[in-house]
């Protein structure tokens, strides 16, 4: 009698998705702040389903650029 192993977690996502009020609590900033970022188009966002999105590499790259036009 063989066995077989399943794996039953799924894999951790390196790059997940966040909505925007999980952006305003991973940059500190205020929610209002964040729909700014998203309205004027310096966030790159999606939407999916009804829900606006975006990447946590996306939020990084845009506090990296952010900070290097603030020296």
């Amino acid at each position: 009698m063989s066995t077989t192993t399943v794996q039953t977690t799924a894999p951790i996502n390196p790059d997940p998705l966040m909505n925007l009020l999980e952006v305003s609590a991973y940059t500190k900033q205020s929610l209002t702040t964040v729909r700014r970022w998203h309205y004027r188009g310096w966030l790159k966002t999606f939407r999916l389903g009804r829900s606006v999105v975006v990447r946590r590499s996306e939020v990084d790259r845009f506090l990296t650029d952010t900070e290097a036009q603030a020296r």
